[in-house]
């Protein structure tokens, strides 16, 4: 297990409402994806980390088509895990910047220094994925989400807790309901972690003792996941 930063202190969220060939955004889908997605996940992750003694405050910063740019993909978002991977340049292209690494050192002067996560939200169906760090990764690779609003052939719209733990991905949580051994200890040990299964209501769920150490909440290794089958 690998830290992959410190969710504490001010983080500014760079949301991007992106379309594509298939799929675009309306007034009306954005308001509803900032009040019943966005504001309550960002309350969960603050309300749990005053809860290990923390503070986080998540600040959004919005990007959507207007008049004047036009935030497409060019082409179609796949309904899998295998989803584009050059997202974060087309978005930066469509800003008017020559490729992603251009619009990062933007953002990063903007915010002076803090913390920067970059989440793409698609009006479709699909898995929600987080491209995190990795040693397999090229030097310019710049961590970020990509987040549908829908999930299931239904058009089911997406648990309420789908936009906090692909965050918590970055900041290096992991993924508990797979494999089946892991999901086994991790239903005994922490029931409702977002990381093991997201409920309906986010307010269900809980951030529990590992994440909090794998997100940096906790310095120490929590005692009841020792001498388990955790890591074996």
């Amino acid at each position: 297990m690998k830290k992959r930063g410190i969710l504490k202190g001010l983080i500014y969220m760079v949301v991007v409402f992106m379309d594509d060939d298939e799929s675009s955004w309306t007034t009306k889908d954005i308001k509803y994806y900032k009040t019943d997605q966005i504001t309550p996940n960002c309350n969960f992750i603050e309300h749990q980390a005053r809860k290990y003694g923390h503070t986080a405050y998540l600040i959004p910063k919005y990007f959507q088509s207007n008049e004047k740019v036009q935030l497409k993909y060019k082409g179609i978002f796949d309904s899998n895990y295998s989803s584009r991977v050059d997202a974060l340049d087309q978005v930066a292209k469509c800003l008017g910047y020559k490729n992603k690494n251009e619009f990062n050192a933007s953002i990063e002067q903007e915010t002076k220094g803090n913390q920067v996560i970059y989440m793409i939200i698609l009006n479709k169906d699909g898995h929600s994925v987080a491209y995190c760090d990795s040693i397999n990764r090229k030097k310019d690779f710049i961590q970020h989400c990509i987040c549908r609003n829908c999930y299931g052939s239904g058009r089911r719209k997406d648990h309420e807790g789908s936009f906090a733990h692909e965050i918590l991905h970055l900041f290096g949580a992991e993924d508990y309901y797979k494999p089946p051994k892991i999901k086994e200890l991790a239903t005994k040990l922490c029931p409702n972690d977002i990381m093991l299964k997201i409920h309906d209501y986010i307010d269900m769920n809980t951030i529990d003792k590992y994440t909090a150490y794998c997100i940096g909440w906790l310095d120490d290794y929590p005692e009841q996941y020792k001498n388990t089958d955790w890591f074996k």
